[in-house]
């Protein structure tokens, strides 16, 4: 495929070509089949077409149930991103809704969940925010991302967003945040900011984690 690419950059050899694998009954029964169709809409998608695209991708997510479907997440995260760029937040956020509607959580310790749930939940708080203008439901999505997502390395971003959504009508909550932000992520770039924004809180600043960087 690079080699197609690079001899036709309008990516239509490219695209004649994965068109005539997807449609090889032998690989349409395989595991091959989702990535295929993935490449397929990498390339759909370059070319500019975002009806094509979109149509695309929603092949990639509609022809191979999770969790066989190792573009499951990329999948919903590329469509969302067009619907969002075409306008069309909800369908953004329903998409979105959907790919995060197979995550469970797990016995032990995190949860079966695909590499990109995570950056789906975010982008869902920050459609929220930015183009339905409605922070209070942004800042619940932006906690649930702290709270449902244990082993994404996002979640003192998502508690810093959420903080200052909710500093204005909720300060004492806000406050909370900083306090959870500076005792659980001590190393991480929110927490020197989060102290900072503690000294305005009642009961001041509030005592560090354990750094291991700062031991080392």
């Amino acid at each position: 495929m690079r080699a197609l690419d690079a001899t036709d950059p309008t990516r239509s050899t490219a695209i004649a070509w994965l068109d005539a694998l997807a449609a090889n009954p032998r690989i349409r029964r395989s595991i091959l089949i989702e990535s295929v169709l993935a490449e397929r809409a990498i390339r759909v998608e370059a070319t500019g077409d975002r009806a094509a695209a979109e149509a695309s991708w929603l092949a990639v997510v509609e022809q191979v149930p999770y969790p066989a479907n190792s573009h499951w997440d990329d999948g919903h995260l590329a469509l969302a991103r067009l619907q969002r760029a075409a306008g069309r937040p909800r369908d953004a956020l329903a998409t979105l809704d959907r790919m995060l509607a197979v995550r469970e959580a797990s016995w032990g310790n995190g949860s079966y969940a695909a590499p990109g749930f995570d950056d789906g939940a975010l982008l869902q708080a920050e459609i929220l925010r930015d183009d339905l203008r409605d922070p209070s439901a942004a800042a619940d999505a932006y906690h649930r991302v702290y709270a449902e997502h244990p082993t994404s390395l996002r979640r003192d971003d998502a508690l810093w967003e959420e903080a200052a959504l909710r500093r204005g009508s909720d300060a004492a909550r806000a406050c909370g945040l900083w306090r959870v932000l500076v005792e659980e992520f001590p190393c991480r770039r929110f927490a020197a900011r989060a102290r900072a924004a503690l000294a305005g809180c009642a009961g001041g600043t509030a005592d560090s984690g354990i750094c291991q960087e700062s031991r080392r």
